[in-house]
This record gives C-alpha cells, sequence and structure tokens, in this order.
C-alpha cells in the first residue's frame, strides 16, 4: 500500500496514543522548534504564565491535545512554577 507522506505522518503523530514533545513535533514538521512555539501561540494553542513558556490553553488539555508532565529544572535547582 503506497500511502501519501502526510497520510504517514498523521498515522505515526495524529493517531498515537504516545506522547511527544513539541521541540519532536516541530524537528518531525521540519520547522524550528522556536518558530514552531511561537505559531502555537500567535493561533492562541499556547501561552505564557508567570514564567512558564508555552503552556497550553485548558481547551486543548481538555480535549487530549497535549499532557504536562513536571519536572525539576536541573539549571535552577527548583520545581518549575
Amino acid at each position: 500500500m503506497n500511502m501519501e507522506p502526510k497520510a504517514l505522518f498523521v498515522d505515526k503523530y495524529v493517531m498515537t496514543k504516545g506522547t511527544y514533545a513539541l521541540r519532536d513535533v516541530a524537528n518531525q514538521l521540519r520547522i524550528r522548534p522556536n518558530k514552531f512555539n511561537q505559531l502555537l501561540r500567535q493561533d492562541k494553542v499556547l501561552y505564557n504564565k508567570r514564567g512558564q513558556r508555552n503552556v497550553p490553553y485548558q481547551y486543548y488539555l481538555a480535549r487530549g491535545y497535549f499532557c504536562l508532565k513536571l519536572g525539576v529544572d536541573e539549571e535552577a535547582g527548583r520545581e518549575p512554577g
């Protein structure tokens, strides 16, 4: 079966059950990660909040487009947020 590249992308990344970092998705789309995040902020998918960058709006979180993973900022030696 000869699938178009777009269909292959949808099967691998859009219909997946796993999670991917924004940087990885940007790279797969062949867009610089900073530009990708900028586009998502312009389209009101992401926003900046009290020192946190690129936080998804609740609308997209509730629909499962994003999941947030919290961790420790190794450089700053503190938890984010």
